[in-house]
């Protein structure tokens, strides 16, 4: 099903660029194959999140959650060994077959680890509590502009910031209006990006084409 729907998205981005004015039909398969490369390189750049490989951006409200559950329970448990009734411990040495002074030590040892593993943890809920809820997602910007080198290097065609929307709101019907944007858009669902606020994204880009620090393929 996968490999349907990649080829699907492929061949989507193949008539996209068919429909353009002044491309090179013999140029088209090779610009398909680098865009679509592109969107596998973004899917690679996430982590695994799940045993069916499904990838996303780390879910920082999770990590804040599970991190404060921890620093909770452990906190919790110290407590409780802490004021561990005798018979408790003596059940404990038993159940273990173990003496009652060394089920005592034993249970020193534990709280003392607790005790040291919830520094760290304190320390972890810090960091995350200090982390904008939304990080600037810059693998999706590369992937922006390289869908404006494909136009540039491939397409010989001139990227240009205006979007669908813009084209829409003007009424053009020109084939070539929004051209970049309608391809990165195409790009980004087989990268498996939905719902993405393109005008950033675009600017973005279009940005980083124009850096003089990134050198030309030519």
């Amino acid at each position: 099903m996968r490999g349907t729907k990649r080829a699907n998205i492929a061949e989507e981005i193949a008539t996209l660029l068919a429909g353009l004015p002044k491309v090179d039909p013999c140029v088209i398969p090779f610009a398909v194959e680098v865009l679509m490369g592109a969107a596998d390189d973004y899917k690679a750049s996430k982590p695994v999140v799940d045993p069916k490989g499904r990838r996303s951006k780390p879910k920082l409200a999770e990590a804040r959650a599970s991190v404060v559950a921890v620093h909770k329970h452990l906190s919790r448990a110290n407590e409780q060994l802490s004021t561990l009734p005798v018979d408790a411990i003596a059940a404990i040495g038993h159940a273990t077959d173990a003496p009652f002074g060394k089920v005592r030590r034993d249970l020193d040892v534990i709280r003392q680890s607790i005790e040291e593993l919830r520094r760290p943890i304190q320390q972890a809920m810090s960091d995350l509590a200090a982390r904008p809820n939304r990080v600037t997602d810059a693998e999706r910007n590369v992937l922006a502009y390289r869908v404006a080198v494909v136009f540039r290097d491939i397409l010989n065609l001139k990227p240009t910031s205006t979007s669908e929307k813009q084209l829409t709101q003007n009424a053009t019907t020109s084939r070539g209006g929004a051209a970049y944007a309608r391809v990165l858009r195409v790009t980004l669902k087989a990268a498996g990006i939905a719902n993405c606020d393109m005008g950033p994204l675009i600017t973005a880009g279009l940005g980083l084409l124009k850096d003089p620090d990134i050198p030309s393929s030519d």
